[in-house]
């Protein structure tokens, strides 16, 4: 089967290209040099090209974790060992399709990544990418900055029975995501808009009247091939992967071990609400009423009380509730976020207090959020 998926990818490649963007040479791996100067408050300064790679490669350095989780199986793949891929996907911080941690396995060593502006709005997203034989890159996903923490909105992949998928990214900031049976070739399209203020994306348009092949993708979508993106114009680097055994591996454990796992419960804003916790500092969230599946990382928790946490986020936009349920607002008011976990029952928790203020841990609001063992 190993041997059939891969077959399978050389041969498929090239037939969905087409829906990817135009093929990139694959000359060489350049270092980054970004035509768009990045937004700081210190534009007259000169910033080195590499410290503003590094800081590019800092504000998506959770993909970069998902890419290395990954490569830790990379060992028992090539040994033929079984790999649970949905128990892997639902590690990551962001979620990808199994055929494409397959992909990957495959072909771990090709895996490149390049920033880009695409809506010229000062904040650089993230494609992830294949080197192919001829020279070429086949994009493998598209991630960017939703509120300030890395997201995937489109990926490519080819499974070995009839999942298929690809993204084409054009350059008026839209990102087009197919997914399609190549048995009988019947295909469903979403149109993303990235959002100025790099909010979520926005799902402009969905169609699910066509075939693959036998369908030009852009101008179905009311765009041109000439809007496709030259991926031949990014500067393209390779991951920096290393191999480690399992027991490097194994992260180091935020919570502590009786949260870990799966608890539901109920908001009377947003219905049933599904939370899984991992020992990694990732919670991610299932909401009922809420339009996607939500992913936050935890940096470090702080004991405040009995059984009562504060936590820290390892996301840039600073701290939140672990699940977001909640209305917040005010002036003049600071919030610190934390949670009561006691007798299989997990509280999130909220304080507030004015800006001068000390907080008072032993007083929560009385707005919370209790989740039971699923």
């Amino acid at each position: 089967m190993k041997k059939l998926l891969m077959t399978l990818v050389v041969l498929v490649t090239s037939s969905v290209l087409f829906a990817c963007g135009e093929k990139a040479e694959f000359k060489r791996i350049k270092k980054y040099s970004p035509t768009t100067e990045l937004a700081t408050s210190t534009t007259s300064q000169e910033v080195t090209e590499k410290d503003k790679l590094d800081k590019l490669k800092k504000q998506y350095a959770t993909v970069f974790e998902d890419y290395q989780k990954i490569a830790d199986e990379a060992e028992n793949y090539q040994q033929g060992d079984d790999i649970d891929f949905f128990h892997l996907s639902n590690q990551l911080h962001s979620p990808i399709h199994m055929a494409s941690i397959e992909n990957t396995l495959i072909s771990l060593g090709d895996l490149v990544y390049a920033f880009y502006d695409l809506d010229q709005n000062g904040q650089f997203e993230m494609l992830v990418g294949s080197h192919q034989r001829d020279g070429s890159v086949y994009p493998k996903g598209f991630y960017y900055l939703k509120n300030g923490t890395p997201a995937l909105l489109a990926e490519s992949y080819i499974g070995s029975a009839s999942a298929r998928g690809s993204h084409t990214i054009f350059t008026d900031g839209t990102i087009l995501s197919v997914s399609w049976s190549p048995d009988m070739g019947d295909a469903e399209g979403t149109l993303y808009q990235l959002q100025e203020d790099s909010s979520e994306a926005v799902v402009i348009e969905e169609r699910d009247d066509f075939k693959i092949p036998g369908s030009a993708l852009a101008p179905l979508f009311g765009k041109t091939d000439e809007m496709i993106l030259n991926l031949e114009s990014l500067d393209w680097q390779r991951f920096e992967l290393e191999q480690r055994s399992q027991d490097e591996a194994v992260s180091y454990q935020v919570f502590p071990e009786e949260m870990l796992g799966s608890w539901q419960g109920i908001s009377s804003d947003f219905g049933k609400v599904n939370v899984e916790v991992f020992q990694d500092g990732r919670v991610i969230s299932d909401i009922e009423r809420s339009s996607s599946r939500e992913t936050i990382l935890v940096e470090s928790i702080e004991e405040v009380g009995f059984n009562t946490y504060r936590h820290k986020l390892s996301s840039p936009n600073g701290n939140r509730p672990l699940v977001s349920v909640f209305q917040l607002g005010g002036a003049g008011i600071k919030y610190d976020f934390g949670f009561k976990l006691e007798d299989e029952t997990l509280t999130i928790l909220i304080w507030s207090v004015a800006l001068n203020d000390d907080f008072d841990y032993t007083n929560p609001l009385e707005m919370n959020l209790i989740l039971k063992r699923e």
